[in-house]
């Protein structure tokens, strides 16, 4: 019975786009998480740091400091 699950749940298409949306919506929220992370570490090296120690220390790319700075 299992095993005919499986096959039957397997063919089914619609089960496939729900489970690929589910994973596009968590990797969304990773990240978002991500780029939440990398603008409190940017705000608060700002106050020690200028923007190209801190791309060297973090590895956060340029852009993506300079981007942080044009919005802030």
């Amino acid at each position: 019975d299992y095993i005919n699950e499986a096959v039957e749940v397997s063919s089914d298409f619609s089960f496939g786009e729900a489970y690929d949306k589910e994973w596009a919506l968590k990797d969304q929220g990773h990240r978002e998480g991500i780029k939440e992370a990398n603008q409190k570490i940017i705000h608060h090296m700002l106050e020690k740091y200028d923007v190209d120690s801190i791309t060297k220390i973090t590895g956060i790319p340029k852009d993506e400091v300079l981007s942080y700075l044009e919005s802030n």
